[in-house]
């Protein structure tokens, strides 16, 4: 008999536990986010001071409104479409809200910067000392949604260092121009899908280097390398 009760009470206890675990996992995913004096906004210092200020203000208000968790996550994300992930971590000193951005390409036209899932923001979302390291890319306004799908890969073919000497100016498709920064008189003339450009740009430094031992360069000459064909270089006068 004694033994037939100590089996119960195991097989009792057993199933409060289990019950006891299960509320605890539910209600870590449907309560509030605990008390609203208890909570720390941090982002990855992608998001300008500004914007990221009118992002907390949201969550705030959120919070306030005793949301869940997921439905606090869902929200924010709905209402501020540049945050691509947002973790929420439980600490006995309080709640921490880490808030990921998408990642930031390129800057388009000055005005908006396109994020590595392809899609477009305006640029004071973002913060300065992020958009300086940036490649600065100039679409012409009558293709600009047809080129703006073609942009991640064509900087996947450029060197990591492209961005410190050139800004890229797309009129169409079929011409691309390099612009470089130092030497304004020599240009470069590609497409926007061309390939292995990285030993291309090689070719042309060493084109732009025997020009500048002829002297070839001045104020009044612009000098263009149009490597839109299959096998050589074309470099001529403007």
């Amino acid at each position: 008999m004694g033994f037939n009760i100590g089996v119960e009470m195991k097989k009792s206890l057993l199933i409060f536990s289990t019950t006891a675990l299960m509320f605890f996992v539910c209600k870590q995913n449907s309560s509030p986010i605990f008390s609203v004096n208890s909570y720390r906004f941090i982002q990855t210092g992608v998001l300008s001071d500004d914007y990221f200020s009118s992002v907390t203000m949201y969550a705030t208000q959120l919070l306030n409104d005793n949301y869940s968790t997921h439905g606090f996550i869902t929200q924010l994300k709905k209402k501020f479409a540049v945050l691509d992930k947002i973790d929420v971590a439980y600490r006995p000193c309080g709640t921490y809200i880490m808030m990921h951005t998408d990642k930031p390409l390129c800057c388009i036209n000055q005005d908006q910067i396109l994020t590595v899932h392809n899609q477009l923001f305006p640029k004071d979302y973002f913060s300065y000392p992020l958009l300086d390291s940036l490649s600065h890319v100039t679409i012409a306004e009558n293709c600009f949604s047809k080129i703006v799908p073609l942009i991640p890969s064509l900087l996947s073919e450029l060197p990591a260092d492209f961005n410190q000497t050139y800004d890229l100016e797309l009129l169409n498709e079929h011409c691309l121009y390099m612009r470089n920064k130092q030497e304004k008189t020599f240009n470069i003339i590609a497409t926007a899908t061309q390939k292995k450009l990285s030993p291309l740009l090689a070719q042309c430094a060493l084109v732009k280097k025997k020009l500048a031992e002829r002297k070839d360069f001045n104020a009044k000459t612009n000098w263009i390398a149009d490597i839109r064909f299959a096998d050589y270089i074309i470099a001529y006068k403007t």
